[in-house]
């Protein structure tokens, strides 16, 4: 069934304009587009070449490198000089004693690893110069989430810290820092970030990661969330958890938006006759949505529908103050619903 935004019912009935929302993401830059795209920096590999990978990474592959990886089907060569530097795994990996039938390619070793490609390119690109890291102003989710993964995996400590940082400020406790983020992650990014909040001893992200996750459709509970890097998905545990909250979010809004349109306008309002009416319409039509509420973007401020009712400036200020109060009441109750207690959560 589609779901009824409580905001878009009253909205259209009230014949108001309803303007969307802009965009929170900026506009790309070609120079995002050269620094966010592996797929655009891979080239196929001539037929002549006889290689034991599909594709070579053209930004990646040094002519003069020494040693090979390979994630999925591509290939970037490298110097193993440079990957040991960073990180203990790889130098490690790479004191290891090669049997006699490993794999070689013009003279150099390929090592395989079980890594995604375009999440390897990303840890590569900043190991190598070509990702300023974290002076980067602006990165994807799924960049970071890939850093985080890959930086743990292979013991590169600043690297972590650095990203796992910049991850965490996405998901704020504070319900105003909520409110001004310039990014919302989406609902798959949010199942990806309560996978990798253990990695980063993060517990204080998981409220705003559910409730994010929760604003995608409900049937994303039952099976993997589609995305670039593969399926996304949550354990029972965690799917239970989505699954009680977004019946929380859900009751919970409806209910709020009929405590915000019940009461009566104040004795100083100059328009007490069109004000009344218009409160009167908006309840008959929240009840009209009474046997099935579906939305559950409880934290999504109202100030947009405030602005659109044709109440007097004193109604609207009202309305304003009530929504921004309770709502500040009902984030303070989130970590609890999910039986969490999360210290310095405002």
């Amino acid at each position: 069934m589609e779901d009824i935004s409580v905001q878009k019912t009253l909205a259209t009935s009230l014949d108001l304009q309803d303007h969307a929302t802009p965009s929170r993401k900026r506009p790309r830059s070609s120079a995002d587009s050269e620094a966010d795209s592996p797929t655009d920096a891979i080239h196929e590999s001539p037929p002549s070449s006889p290689l034991l990978f599909e594709k070579k990474d053209e930004l990646l592959w040094f002519e003069d490198g020494n040693i090979i990886l390979v994630a999925d089907r591509g290939g970037f060569r490298l110097y193993r000089g440079v990957l040991s530097a960073r990180s203990a795994v790889f130098r490690d990996l790479f004191c290891v004693p090669q049997p006699g039938d490993a794999e070689i390619y013009e003279g150099c070793p390929v090592v395989r690893l079980h890594d995604k490609q375009d999440e390897l390119w990303y840890l590569l690109r900043v190991l190598f110069g070509y990702t300023k890291f974290p002076q980067t102003e602006h990165i994807e989710f799924r960049q970071l989430a890939a850093l985080v993964r890959l930086s743990h995996k292979y013991d590169i400590n600043d690297l972590f810290d650095s990203s796992s940082e910049r991850l965490l400020e996405m998901f704020p406790t504070q319900l105003a820092d909520f409110e001004r983020m310039q990014t919302l992650c989406s609902w798959s990014d949010a199942i990806e970030a309560i996978n990798l909040a253990p990695l980063m001893n993060a517990d204080f992200i998981l409220p705003v990661a559910f409730y994010l996750c929760c604003q995608g459709p409900p049937q994303q509970f039952s099976r993997a969330a589609a995305g670039k890097g593969g399926p996304r998905v949550l354990d029972a545990e965690d799917r239970e958890k989505c699954i009680e909250l977004r019946a929380w979010l859900i009751l919970t809004n409806y209910r709020l938006s009929l405590k915000l349109f019940d009461w009566t306008p104040l004795n100083n309002c100059y328009r007490e006759k069109n004000c009344t009416k218009l409160l009167q319409k908006c309840m008959r039509l929240l009840a009209a949505i009474d046997e099935n509420p579906t939305d559950c973007a409880l934290f999504l401020s109202k100030r947009g529908l405030w602005e659109k009712l044709h109440l007097c400036d004193i109604c609207r200020e009202v309305l304003r103050v009530r929504d921004v109060t309770e709502r500040q009441k009902l984030w303070q109750q989130l970590p609890s619903v999910l039986g969490m207690t999360i210290a310095d959560w405002s």
